[in-house]
Formats: C-alpha cells, sequence, structure tokens
C-alpha cells in the first residue's frame, strides 16, 4: 500500500486535490494558502507554506492551531506526544497536517467507485 501511495505523490491532480484540501481547512481558520499548480515541487512548496503558518499558530494564536487540527483530524494524543517528542515541533506537525490531508484525497481516489 506505501508504495501504490507515494505514486500520488507526483500525480498533478492528486497534488491539485490536496492544496484544494488544504487551502479549504486552513481558510476556516483565516489563513491563505496559494498553490499555482506550476511549482517544481508541489509537496515541498506546500509544506513550506502550512509550516510557515504553524509556527505562526504556535506563537499568537494557539486555539485557531487547535480548531485547524480538529478540521484536519489530528488526534489530541498525537498532538501532545510529538509536542513531547519531536525535534521540531513545528516542522514535523505540519508534515503531518500535510500527509494527512494527502491521505484524505488519496483515499478517496483508491476507493472511488470504478476504480477496482
Amino acid at each position: 500500500m506505501k508504495a501504490e501511495v507515494e505514486i500520488f505523490k507526483t500525480d498533478q491532480i492528486v497534488l491539485k486535490e490536496t492544496a484544494e484540501q488544504i487551502q479549504k481547512d486552513f481558510a476556516s481558520c483565516g489563513i491563505e494558502i496559494f498553490f499555482s499548480g506550476k511549482e517544481i515541487f508541489p509537496y515541498e512548496s506546500l509544506l513550506n507554506q502550512v509550516e510557515h503558518h504553524i509556527h505562526h499558530l504556535i506563537s499568537h494564536h494557539l486555539i485557531q492551531l487547535q480548531t485547524l487540527l480538529y478540521r484536519v483530524d489530528i488526534p489530541e494524543g498525537t498532538y501532545f506526544k510529538l509536542k513531547k517528542h519531536a525535534n521540531s515541533f513545528p516542522n514535523e506537525l505540519s508534515r503531518l497536517i500535510l500527509e494527512r490531508e494527502f491521505m484524505k484525497v488519496v483515499t478517496r481516489h483508491l476507493y472511488k467507485p470504478g476504480t477496482k
């Protein structure tokens, strides 16, 4: 399954839908994420933007961060475990958020009617 999922990281449609999912979830907290679809490294571009905003939320808007994590579906226990053990908490949290959003899109693609 992991190899099957990795293939999607270069699929332009999946990356575009992942960006749209991120844009929608971050917009619910008043944060704008930009994605043109023309980035050379689209996954990394999204990660950089997410990390920038996560740094800001951690420093200034913890309530908004909690709302975002709930919306993205990051369990509270996972958040606290990561906060306690991660060397670079904002970076690791950003990766987790992006991976969760990406997996939402991949799951829709893998299990949509007519794909098997």
